[in-house]
Parts: structure tokens; sequence; C-alpha cells
């Protein structure tokens, strides 16, 4: 009878087009899943894409582009040499559309995307 109930109810969730799944062994929701998949993918900077972990020119503005949840909001937050520097925030448009935003790249930088105060992603690159 219990699981018929809720094995019923599933099915009246899928039909009214409600997609948030519960999973409590990993503690997170369906829609917290997908805002967890948020990351910076690469900086532009002067016309040259440069990845995760790589040298750029510095003293100048990057390019970055960031995918993520289809509409979250993400505050983005700039490091130099472990001090916050600047922060801005970002709307993304999707995990396969990526939006582009502009920050000052210095020397030693780090980037954390941030959702409700919790660092989802780190894109690190250092500038020379």
């Amino acid at each position: 009878m219990f699981k018929k109930i809720i094995l019923s109810s599933t099915i009246l969730l899928g039909t009214l087009g409600i997609t948030t799944l519960s999973f409590p062994e990993l503690s997170l929701t369906k829609a917290e899943a997908a805002i967890n998949d948020a990351k910076i993918q690469k900086v532009k900077v002067a016309g040259k894409d440069y990845e995760n972990g790589t040298d750029v020119p510095a003293y100048m503005t990057g390019s970055f582009s960031m995918v993520g949840d289809k509409g979250v909001t993400y505050t983005i937050k700039q490091y130099e040499f472990n001090k916050v520097i600047g922060t801005t925030n970002v709307t993304t448009k999707g995990l396969s559309s990526p939006v582009v935003f502009s920050m000052p790249i210095t020397e030693g930088n780090k980037y954390e995307v941030t959702y409700n105060g919790r660092v989802i992603s780190t894109f690190v690159v250092r500038g020379h």
C-alpha cells in the first residue's frame, strides 16, 4: 500500500511537470545538483583563450566564459593573493550556452563561483 502511494504521487508530480527530485543519500535535490554544475570554462585576454591553471597577461581585462543552470545568478569573487579584490553577479543561460562577463586580471588571481555563500567552483590564472 505504502509503495503504491509513493508511486502514484511520483507519477502525479511528473504529470504536473514538477521536476525537483530528492536524493537523500546525497543530501541534494535535482535543482541543487544542477546549480553545482556552474563553472568558468575559459578567459579571453588580448584575443587569446586561456584555460584554468594557465599563465595570462596581467593588468588587463579578461572576458570570462561561464556555464551554469539556466537563470541562476551566481556571485563571482576575485582574489589576488588570497584577498578579495572584486565581485560581480552573473546570471547563466544554461549548461550549453556560455555567458560572458568581464573582470580585471592582476597577478595572483583566483575566481570563485559562489551561490548562496557556498563555493561551487574555482578558476585560477596567473598574471605575468
